[in-house]
Formats: C-alpha cells, structure tokens, sequence
C-alpha cells in the first residue's frame, strides 16, 4: 500500500495485471561493491610469452605488467622511469623479466615478487631488442647505436660488443644448440651478420632483404635445420640461409610485410601443420609468419602457397551503410585492428600468440573440432586477451536463452571498434568477438527474441543498425570455462541490417515486451526510426545461411530534434518511445507510428540519457547540467510538455547514462566525473556514491532489477557491481556488536579502577572524553599514576599512538585540560623517539598545535609565578612574613624568635 501511495505521487500507476507490481515492496538497496573489473595492461609495444606459457610481459606505456594467460589478471605492475618500453625478455627458468626503456635503462626484474633486481645502461641509444641465450646466462642487447652487446645474467656485465653494422640493429637470435656460439643479428637495411661468440668477431654477412628484418629463427626440427637460418622483413619474402656457406637457399614469397616469424616442430603442430602434409613431409622446414594483413599463415619452404591460414581480422567487416564522401574518422585505428605485430610461438609448441595493432593478444590452435578426418590444418583463435579496449562507449547484459530471469552469464559491450564483443562478466574474459559493422559501434541493446534468443541491436558510424542472435555467445561462458572456444564467432550470427540513417547512430533500443518486436533507433541525422523486429527474424529464420543477414524493415521515421540523437527509450508496455538530444529537449513518441506525444523541456544543456520506469508512468532525463529529471508521461500534455517531479542533483559534471532498479524505486547513474550514484526516487536524495572510473564513465548495464551493475568508461575499464546491501549490514551490525561490547568492557574497566585498561580501549573505540577521564584518574592516584601513563605512552602504536596524539593536542587547547596533556606529552617525549614520533600521519600540524598553545599556558604560569612574588610583598608589608634567617632563635642568646617581628612579642606589649 505503501508502494502505491508513492506511486500515485510520481504518475498514475498501470491498469491490468501490471498494476499489481506497484503494491510489491521491494528493499532498497544500500551501496554496491566491485566484483571484477578489466583494465589496461598493454598499450602497444613488445609482448612475450613466459616459457611455461603461464604469463606474458606486456608493455603499457613506461610500465611492465605480468599477467596470467588463463585469466588476464595483472599479477605484477612493474612501474617504469616515465618513458615507452622498447623491448622484454624472459629468463629460461622464468624468474627473471629484462625491461629496456627509451631512456636507455635496463632493468631485471624478480618475477615471482615484482621487484626490481639490477638495473644497468646497455647502450647510448634506446634498446630495440632482448634474447636469452640456450643456456639462460647470458642476454643480448640490439640498439639503434648499430651494435649488439652480450651481457652474463648472473653478474650483469658486458662480455661481447659486436660493432659493423651500418644501421640500427633490430633482432638478434642465439643458436639453439649450446655448443654452437654464435649470434645473428639483423639490421634496419636487411643486412644479417652472424657473430662468433667465441673469437668475437663477425664471420659472416649475409645480404638479400631490402628493409628492416624483423625475425630470426633456426628450424632445429627440420632435416639439417641446425645449419639453416629463416629470416623475414618487411620486404614481403621469407628467406632460408645456409649457416656454413652464408648463401641464400630459397625464398618464400609472402605477399605482405611480416611484423613476426617462427618456426613449427612437425610433431607437436601436426594439427596446425595439418596432419597429413606432416606425415608426407616431416623432415621440412614449417613456419609460420603474421604482419599488416591481419593474417596468420603456415608455410612450408619450397611451397609457394600457405599450407593453412586464419581468417582474417578484416574478415566480415562491410561496407554496410558507408556513403561516398563520408568521412572515417577511425581510419588508422581500423588498420591498426586487421594487423598483427608481432608472432610467437607458445611453449607447448602447438599454438601461436599473436599480438595486433589495438594491443589484442590473439592465442591461436587447432582447436577442439580440428579437421582430423580429412588431415588439413587448422588455425582458430582458442583463447582472446584485451589489453586496452580504447574506450567502453556501451553495455549491455545478455539474457539467458530460455530463462530471461535468471543472472546473465554474459556481457555485449561496445569499445569504440567495429567488433561486437562478449565478455564473461564474473572473469571478465572475452569470449566472442563479432565483425560486420565497417565502422566504430556507438550503442547497442539487448532483449530476448520471440524464441528466447538472446537478441542484440547495434548502432554504428557506418549509417547502419545490425540486428544480432548472440544465444550461443550468451552461453560459451557456461559451456566453455576454460575459455577455449573460438572467440572469432563463437556461433553466434547477424541476422539483419537496417539501412537508412544518414549520419551515426547514436541511440538504438528494444521494445521488450513480446519478444521484442520493435526496436527504435536515432543517431546525428536528427531522424528517429521505428525498426521492425519481429519481421526481421522471422525473416532470417526461412533465410539459409549464404544469405544473411537479410534487411531489417523499417517501420516509420520522422525528425525528432534539432540536434544529434543522443539515446532512445521505449516504455514497458511497447506503447511509448522517447528521444532526448543536444537541442536540450527530450521527446515522448507514440510507437509504432512515431506519433509525437510530448515534450520534455527544462534541461539548461543536451540531455544524454533517457529511461523509463519499469512500473510507473514516469521517465527519467539526464544532461549536460549535472542533473537528473523525473517526469510524467502524460500524452495528454502535448507540445506543452509534462510537469517536472523532481530534481536530482549530485553529479559534478554531466550526467552520461542513467537506469531504473529495484522496481523502479532507485535510479542508478554514471557521468563525466567518472562516479556511479544510487539514487532514492521517492526521497529524491543520493544514497551512494562510488568512485567507479578515472574518465568519463559512458556505460552502464543492469542485470535483472539491479542485482549486478556493469560500468564502463573513456578510461578503458569495464568494472562489474554487485548488490553490497547485505553485507554493509551485516559488517554494521557486527561493528556495532563489537563497539558494544568494547564500551561496556571500557565501563566497567573504569569502575573498577583498572584506568590503564580503560585508556586503551578508550583509544580502541576512538573516545576522547573517557581518554581523558581514564588519564585523570591515573594522574590522581599518587603511587601508581605515573607508572600507568608511562605504561601507556611507551606501548600504543599505530591507531592509537595517532589518536593519543590527537587527543593530546585538542586537551592542550583547553587551560582546564591542559595539565593533563602536558604530562601525556611529557611521557611520550621521554619513552618515544623523535623518529617514531615522526612516522604518525599529521604529526607535524599536530606538533605546530602542541606548540602554539604550550607556550600560551607557560606564558600563563609565568605570570601566575610573578603574581606569587607580588603577594610576599604584601605580607611582607603587613608583617606576616618573617625572613628565615631572622626568625631563627639562636640558643646561646636565649632570645625569644617573636622578637623578630619589630616589637610585636609580649615583651614590648
């Protein structure tokens, strides 16, 4: 009953069936706590793979990070000197991680606890290149300087410096086999030199490349490999030397430049390899290369076709909606995603990692439904880390195919690219990765289709709106733990494309009720269109396979505002949609007509957000001035507009995106400063406030009615909430249980006369007043008072020395205390020293304090000392005093002391 009675005060509740939702009361919810977040740990540069495979070094910007393969946690942040990282290796045992930056200073790092081991200066100019050799005790440096040095592990000096080439030095291997000393280097001209580490000097030089060699390797697998060297260049061919005449075999032609080369061990990437090539061929010499294609490609030398190849980071992305003219602002960060950068090997030796140009690290294998039975190879992306995802632009829970109500085991998210990607929200992991949009995915909405598909909508900078069935993405995170299911695609399909905005589309939303039969969509054309759904898969059911996706039908269209789109809505009920934009204005639509029934107007700036209540006719509004608007829906009101409920206000900076929960009785919002507030709707107040981002925080995601909270932000982070609610109660009640029963030990520590005991658990429960009452007690009993201060001063620590500090100067400040402050000081200064003393947070304000108001009450007894003298005037004057050594009889003169005072004895009566 309750419930209505608010409800009634917001807007006139629903009839029907819907109606009895306003009488359920639902708790409110208290705070949030984050459960798991996905952050930056590599922004471009050099990658290596730990030799069990378990961990990879990354560089992100002057930091190294250690992360876990299996789960993408960073375990170690090795901070750098505030310059890029150049280049990383890894210690044959994996407990040592080198580190070279710009500034020329290399670093060994201790793996296992994330300190730092030795740091030296290899070169006058910045290290382009680290290997270890067979042995792991010794490491080779390449620079720009045109030299290659070798430096012992262990003792970190310099034994070898190779001087000759003529450029900049950029790879450098060892020889496998520990018994051949030799080193090759490759250089920025394609010149490749083979160093003798025995007689230090260069025994050969070797000259076929015209660009800069990237990769060096000996296929010890193949017949005879001990004496071949494999070189590859940005000069599209792959190179095959014989070791003891330095002569060219053969060349491999690869058709692009390749940024990463390494060879492949027939027997234990028979399935990359492809079983029967093998078997047919085990004693040739395999590799594989990957460069600015965005290609991974097995080669067999003497072939002039790749023997098996992924598909390609281009692959599925279209033209879609792209008009002539328009312009691609996100060109260079599209290239950057279709190439790769670098290409390694993984220890196991049946797989690849592969790093691209947005800092995705791609782990490639035959995967679990390899061709066996025909004996081809296979390349397929087994596992997907994102070191920066640009920035989270938008979010959106999954719905669990045929159980919408329960916890979503997915998360659709939006990162400024043309992938549509899935993330396990629990560990953050991405398990799918969905090309089709040729531009940059600006929003999107999920729903549960006619079928209970789990239905995606996307709006992008390519003009277009794609319609998604992501069912077998929504559920690889429960049938695929280990995260080894082809991230590429993961099943999942486009089933249509919606034509016909002319700029980006900015806003798109479900209609949820009935299997979401439409969807409403706006973008920077100022046009709002009604798309129909529930047509569009119908359609794309009768369709096969070739022929999606098929057209997503549009059902009406009109100009909804001056400015941009910035987001749609559509109330509960399908029967209402609302826009919001720059112009200032939201904007409340008739559906599926696009009939206009209303308008919002009281934003001083661009609302960026719209939603409605899922149980009364209000609709919520945020903006550019900082604030959130409740509001009616009331048809009624027309081009007049509806009356404003109520004002939040707490964002300090705009309002991004907002959400109703908990029955729509709280509101849940993000802004540009970066914060995630709960909101009370009835009481109009904030009830907590999160620090959730750094930046600009764009996307926010409800799972259910608000149990789970996703964010995401201009700073790269995706962070999941969960509900805190319980257990903040829980940790106050017990908190409260405690302070009780410490209060009632402290009471009966006082009356009992124990007022040590009393002042330590007075300074435990942070109690001034009983402090001070305990010490004044101490400083009453004249036997074993001191010895109690003394006891106490001498051995609180931490908290308490702080908070005894703290007392000491509020005490001091007052004349009727400050006798007991200064013997507190006193204690301390005596038991304590000056170093200890120094170490309390805000000791030295604490000290300036002590100091002003101690020389106060010094001045004070000063006076009151002079005071005294005046009064032995006085009485001198009055005769009441009496000199010492006049008032003393002597014993040989008999005399009587009273005649000391000037007559005043009975003598001269």
């Amino acid at each position: 009953v309750a419930r209505a009675r608010g409800s009634e005060r917001l807007g006139p509740r629903r009839e029907g069936s819907e109606r009895s939702m306003a009488h359920v009361q639902a708790q409110p919810r208290k705070t949030y706590a984050a459960a798991s977040s996905l952050e930056v740990f590599h922004t471009g540069g050099p990658v290596r793979l730990s030799p069990d495979g378990t961990l990879v070094a990354t560089a992100c910007v002057e930091a190294v990070n250690i992360v876990e393969v299996a789960t993408g946690k960073v375990v170690h942040a090795l901070e750098g000197d505030t310059e890029p990282i150049t280049a990383l290796a890894w210690s044959r045992d994996g407990s040592l991680v080198f580190s070279a930056s710009r500034s020329m200073r290399c670093t060994v790092w201790d793996a296992r606890t994330g300190r730092s081991v030795r740091t030296f200066k290899a070169h006058a100019t910045p290290v382009l290149f680290m290997g270890v050799d067979p042995t792991g005790t010794l490491l080779v440096t390449t620079s720009a300087d045109r030299t290659a040095r070798v430096w012992d592990v262990a003792k970190g000096f310099c034994t070898h410096a190779f001087r000759g080439h003529a450029a900049m030095v950029t790879v450098a291997a060892f020889h496998p086999d520990p018994r051949r000393l030799e080193l090759y280097t490759g250089a920025h001209d394609g010149e490749i030199r083979v160093w003798s580490l025995r007689d230090r000097a260069c025994v050969g030089s070797m000259k076929a490349h015209t660009s800069s060699v990237t990769a060096l390797a000996v296929p010890m697998a193949a017949a005879g490999g001990k004496d071949v060297l494999l070189s590859s260049a940005r000069d599209r061919v792959v190179h095959q030397w014989d070791l003891k005449t330095h002569k060219r075999t053969a060349t491999v032609p690869t058709h692009e430049a390749c940024e990463g080369m390494t060879p492949l061990d027939p027997a234990t990437a028979s399935r990359v390899i492809g079983a029967e090539e093998a078997e047919s061929k085990p004693d040739a010499v395999y590799f594989a290369t990957a460069g600015d294609k965005g290609v991974v490609r097995v080669w067999r030398v003497g072939s002039g076709k790749p023997i098996t190849e992924s598909v390609s980071l281009r692959h599925g992305t279209s033209g879609g909606g792209a008009h002539a003219g328009q312009v691609q602002d996100e060109a260079a960060d599209d290239a950057a995603a279709a190439a790769f950068t670098s290409l390694h090997p993984t220890p196991s030796g049946d797989g690849l990692l592969a790093v691209t140009g947005d800092s995705r690290l791609l782990f490639y294998g035959a995967g679990d439904d390899a061709r066996e039975s025909s004996g081809a190879g296979a390349l397929k992306v087994t596992r997907e880390l994102i070191g920066s995802t640009d920035e989270i632009i938008a979010a959106s829970f999954l719905p669990n195919a045929g159980d919408a109500k329960a916890p979503s085991a997915a998360l659709a998210v939006a990162t400024n690219s043309p992938l549509l990607r899935v993330f396990d929200p629990d560990t953050m992991a991405c398990t799918a990765a969905l090309a089709g949009h040729a531009g940059a995915i600006l929003t999107l909405d999920t729903a549960v289709g006619p079928s209970g598909e789990a239905l995606v909508i996307t709006g992008s900078r390519d003009h277009t709106v794609r319609l998604w069935d992501l069912s077998p993405s929504a559920g690889a995170t429960r049938d695929d733990a280990a995260g080894t299911a082809d991230v590429s695609a993961a099943g999942s399909r486009c089933l249509a494309v919606g034509e016909g905005h002319v700029g980006a589309v900015a806003a798109v939303a479900f209609a949820r009720r009935g299997g979401a039969p439409l969807a409403l969509s706006g973008g920077a054309d100022k046009v709002a269109r009604v798309w129909d759904v529930a047509a569009a898969v119908k359609a794309a059911a009768r369709a096969a396979d070739g022929e999606l996706p098929v057209s997503l039908p549009a059902r009406a269209a009109a100009i909804a505002h001056d400015k941009s789109v910035n987001c749609t809505a559509i109330a509960p009920n399908a029967a209402f949609g609302a826009t919001c934009s720059g112009d200032r204005t939201a904007r409340l639509w008739r559906l599926p007509d696009l009939v206009p029934a209303g308008a919002y107007r009281g934003h001083k700036r661009g609302v960026w957000a719209v939603a409605f209540s899922p149980t009364d006719r209000v609709v919520a509004t945020a903006g550019g001035d900082k604030v959130i608007k409740l509001w009616t829906v009331d048809p009624s009101a027309g081009a007049v507009g509806a009356s404003c409920l109520r004002t939040l206000e707490g964002h300090t900076a705009a309002v991004l995106a907002l959400k109703f929960v908990t029955q729509g009785t709280q509101l849940v919002s993000t802004g540009g400063d970066g914060l995630l507030m709960l909101w009370g709707v009835r009481q109009g107040a904030s009830v907590a406030t999160l620090d959730a981002h750094d930046d600009k925080a764009w996307a926010l995601a409800c799972d259910g009615d608000g149990d789970r909270v996703a964010t995401g932000g201009a700073d790269a982070k995706l962070t999941l909430w969960r509900d805190a609610t319980q257990a903040a109660a829980e940790e106050a009640a017990a908190l409260s249980a405690k302070q009780t029963g410490a209060a009632q030990a402290l009471s009966n520590a006082a009356a009992s006369g124990h007022h040590e005991k009393a002042a330590r658990l007075a300074l435990k429960l942070n109690h001034p007043h009983a402090l001070l009452k305990a010490v004044n007690a101490m400083l009453a009993d004249p036997e074993f008072g001191d010895a109690a201060l003394d006891a106490l001063a001498g051995s609180v620590k931490g908290k308490a020395l702080h908070r005894l500090l703290t007392a000491t100067r509020e005490w001091n400040a007052n004349a009727r205390h400050c006798d007991a402050a200064q013997r507190v000081l006193s204690s301390l200064l005596r038991l304590r020293s000056l170093d200890e003393l120094s170490t309390v947070p805000g000791a030295a304000d604490v000290v300036a304090a002590l100091r002003a108001y101690t020389q106060r009450h010094f001045a004070r007894a000063g006076r009151l000392l002079r005071g005294t003298y005046l009064l032995d005037v006085a009485l001198a004057g009055m005769g009441a005093l009496l000199d010492d050594e006049e008032g003393l009889l002597e014993p040989e003169s008999g005399r009587d002391p009273a005649g000391a005072r000037g007559g005043a004895g009975p003598e001269t009566g």
